[in-house]
């Protein structure tokens, strides 16, 4: 279900909001209501095909999205106890080393939201010059959807998806959390692949302009 409602002012954005349960509701800000939603792992693998073919036209390469996204975390896991004074537990998923790699702006599959939409609405006219947009996505239908479909273990799962699988959507807020995250009351989409934009969605979901 997909509903879109172009915002006339900050009261009608209030009336907008108030109704939704807190904590329910998930929101995320854009600067130009044009973007898709993309994460910053599928603008970087995006950005790279582009060079390899502007560098290498005559050549058909193949790039192992999922591959490459295992390469990074390793690299990352490997080298963290430099840096970092506790580290997620071994018996953690995946989604807990992906969510302290975003905190030191390491490209990732994870979406920033947030759950106040006041916060979404901050971040959509920051820095915006043209129309902005706060989506707003019920996170207890992905996640209603996705325990019925993948069971208790959805958090391994979602690492596990492929390209020609069905594409799904989870929300995640990690164990270990930071001073941004707590101050933006901040958590995470996750899509189950790094080949699809989060628009057009697989998921429910409702965009809300403004």
């Amino acid at each position: 279900m997909l509903e879109e409602i172009t915002i006339r002012d900050w009261h009608h954005f209030d009336d907008e909001v108030m109704p939704l349960p807190y904590r329910r509701w998930l929101f995320r800000g854009q600067s130009d209501s044009t973007w898709l939603l993309k994460t910053s792992l599928y603008r970087l693998f995006d950005d790279l095909i582009k060079m390899f073919k502007i560098c290498q036209p005559e050549r058909k390469r193949r790039f192992a999205r999922d591959k490459h996204e295992i390469a990074m975390v390793s690299h990352f896991k490997a080298n963290a106890h430099l840096y970092l004074k506790s580290l997620p537990r071994k018996s953690e998923s995946n989604l807990e080393w992906l969510s302290i790699m975003q905190h030191f702006g390491c490209p990732t599959r994870l979406l920033d939201v947030t759950a106040s939409p006041y916060i979404g609405l901050y971040f959509a006219l920051e820095s915006g010059h043209s129309d902005a947009a706060v989506f707003a996505f019920n996170h207890e239908e992905f996640r209603k959807i996705d325990l019925d479909i993948l069971g208790k273990d959805y958090q391994k799962s979602v690492l596990m998806n492929k390209k020609r699988d069905k594409a799904f959507i989870i929300p995640f807020e990690p164990g270990q959390t930071n001073e941004r995250l707590v101050a933006q009351q901040g958590a995470f989409l996750v899509p189950s692949n790094n080949y699809e934009t989060f628009w057009p969605a697989p998921r429910k979901l409702e965009r809300r302009k403004c």
